[in-house]
């Protein structure tokens, strides 16, 4: 299964709302049908514009509408949606990535020109919304297809290159995380049945995208107007007003959000009835703001999915060998039939080169292994967790 399979899903039930964006009190809102339409227009004007399969774009708008939509028209044409946080250094990110296209608000664009952003690799740039820039291409995205879904270049294998999205650099220097169809399209079935939406759910998307991710998971998705350069200085009323007004019952946001939440709730004495689910993402919960949150009464379940920001460490091979070999020593001295990370075994099988990627293992192998990644890491950590000496610790 690809991402395009999922994207698919929008076609059914055209008349249930997909998107609605809420500001000072007043709601846009997006059918299911509107947003597929209109990706279909913008993969049109895209293709027209020269994108094709590989290409990578960066997609740099606050508009929910204008990010999905442009995401889902990259993703038909096989090119790739690049995401960066305006708090990051998008200068860096971009010199990092080299992209193709880039693809923004006007306040985008003038970031883009003052500091250089993406040059001199950018060939092609679009702006989104209400332009007031006297020079470059607008990119239309609020007008549905008058003709029908235009096919992509090519069926995208499941290995294919989908999306890279980079970290906000709140904890060091951004890194892209590239996801393939594959595992995107895993980690959507895995939200779906996390989720298990029911047809009166509505979700809040606390971060921008979750926009993206939204219709695609079923509900209708409420996207509040979230300072994205400062989530924890947004007016906690533009949270709790889409919530009351909407009957939110799922929140999807990050703790900074989820505090301003919480807090408001508390001072105030608000209750939110519709809720009855949080998930918390980009940081760890700490244990006050959780309790904040079952005190407010508003959630059933509180369910966290942290990212963890990447450490490496660089050890010489001599080091992690002689360190293996002490370890297993003082295990046998003590007599100890417990299993430890830093074994010789697997000191030697991460010496040694594996090919992780299918696709570079079906062009230097000739072989198709029996089991996906995915499969083969799960069921590996099943059977670590199963184990004789795990169980004995």
């Amino acid at each position: 299964m690809t991402v395009l399979d999922i994207l698919a899903r929008l076609a059914d039930e055209p008349d249930a709302t997909a998107l609605i964006r809420h500001r000072k009190g007043s709601a846009r809102t997006t059918s299911r049908h509107d947003l597929l339409g209109a990706s279909h227009t913008v993969a049109h004007v895209l293709r027209d514009a020269g994108v094709r399969t590989g290409h990578k774009a960066v997609v740099m708008t606050r508009d929910a509408h204008d990010l999905s939509v442009v995401t889902y028209a990259l993703i038909t044409l096989g090119a790739v949606p690049v995401l960066i946080e305006p708090r990051a250094a998008v200068g860096r990110c971009l010199q990092d990535v080299a992209p193709d296209l880039f693809i923004g608000e006007p306040l985008a664009h003038l970031g883009r020109r003052l500091l250089g952003w993406g040059r001199p690799r950018v060939r092609t740039a679009l702006v989104t919304g209400a332009t007031w820039m006297p020079s470059g291409k607008r990119l239309v995205t609020g007008t549905p297809a008058a003709h029908g879904p235009w096919p992509p270049l090519r069926e995208p294998d499941a290995d294919d290159l989908a999306v890279i999205a980079f970290t906000s650099g709140s904890t060091g220097r951004p890194r892209g995380a590239e996801y393939r169809h594959a595992t995107l399209a895993g980690q959507l079935d895995a939200l779906t049945t996390l989720l298990s939406p029911r047809p009166d759910d509505v979700l809040l998307a606390g971060f921008l995208p979750i926009a993206i991710l939204g219709p695609l998971l079923g509900p209708a998705t409420v996207v509040p107007a979230v300072n994205h350069l400062a989530p924890a200085r947004t007016p906690p009323e533009e949270l709790v007003e889409p919530v009351l007004k909407h009957a939110v019952t799922t929140v999807l946001a990050s703790p900074a959000v989820l505090g301003l939440l919480a807090g408001h709730c508390a001072r105030h004495g608000v209750a939110l009835p519709s809720v009855w689910r949080i998930l918390s993402f980009g940081a760890p919960l700490r244990t006050r703001l959780a309790d904040a949150l079952r005190r407010a009464e508003f959630a059933q379940h509180l369910l966290r999915a942290v990212g963890v920001s990447a450490r490496w460490c660089a050890v010489p091979p001599r080091l992690a060998r002689a360190a293996s070999t002490l370890s297993d020593i003082a295990l046998r001295l003590t007599g100890s039939s417990r299993t430890h990370v830093l074994s010789r075994f697997l000191v030697e099988e991460l010496l040694q080169p594996h090919h992780f990627d299918l696709g570079a293992a079906r062009r230097e192998l000739g072989f198709e292994p029996p089991v996906g990644l995915d499969a083969g890491l799960a069921e590996l950590s099943r059977s670590a967790l199963t184990s004789p000496g795990r169980q004995q610790g």
